[in-house]
């Protein structure tokens, strides 16, 4: 955290010598400042630079780089849980890459959406995002976006009261993470886990829901590290 504070620093420092001197490099700089913010969870201090990113005109930049900013500051405004403000960025990124045929950017899009829609309880339209999310998933062998859209997918059938399906699609994405050790976050499985056994509760399976929480917290504990959800 503390070199990162110091890169952000350093970066400010380079930023308001670039705008001085009107350099087109500045593009860059924001968009560099924008993600140490972002990875020192710093998420206002991101959202600013990648605005000041998107708001740059340049000839040299591209709808592509214009679409990241867009999904970069989406992502920043989910981590801060305002989820209605990040729906027209995220919207916005999708459109840019739809325009270029970009399936699998979109799919990173559907995701997120279908997180936004299942906090705001619109579930019809987080049920849609995390199917198209699966759907490219699927078609392409992606192993990765498998896993955050089984994620995505789990959980608003879960809100929705799908609780055998979001059991299924939670249980597949936690397999995938445990069995390829370079993409284990215990944190995730820890939750992951849980919100399995909350499904077991509700379909009637008291005694495996009770065990497993008993499992995870004993897990949890002897690590010293809390349940994070993906």
């Amino acid at each position: 955290m503390e070199r990162n504070e110091e890169a952000l620093e350093a970066g400010k420092h380079a930023i308001e010598l670039l705008e001085e001197i009107n350099s087109p490099d500045v593009l860059k700089a924001y968009r560099d400042e924008g993600s140490f913010a972002f990875e020192g969870k710093n998420y206002e201090e991101s959202i600013k630079w990648y605005t000041k990113a998107l708001e740059y005109l340049s000839p040299d930049d591209s709808d592509n780089n214009k679409a990241w900013d867009h999904f970069y500051i989406s992502r920043s405004l989910l981590k801060l849980n305002r989820n209605e403000e990040a729906l027209p960025f995220l919207q916005k990124a999708r459109e840019m890459w739809k325009s270029e045929k970009n399936l699998r950017f979109m799919a990173y899009c559907d995701e997120e959406l279908s997180l936004a829609y299942s906090r705001l309880g619109q579930l019809e339209f987080a049920k849609t995002h995390a199917e198209l999310a699966l759907d490219f998933a699927e078609t392409s062998e992606d192993e990765v976006r498998s896993y955050w859209a089984n994620v995505r997918y789990a959980r608003a059938c879960q809100l929705g009261g799908e609780y055998q399906e979001a059991f299924d699609h939670y249980y597949e994405a936690k397999t995938w993470e445990v069995n390829n050790s370079k993409f284990t976050y215990w944190p995730n499985v820890f939750q992951l886990e849980l919100e399995m056994a909350n499904c077991l509760e509700q379909l009637g399976h008291i005694d495996d829901a009770n065990e497993v929480r008993r499992r995870i917290t004993a897990l949890s504990e002897s690590l010293g590290q809390a349940p994070e959800m993906p």
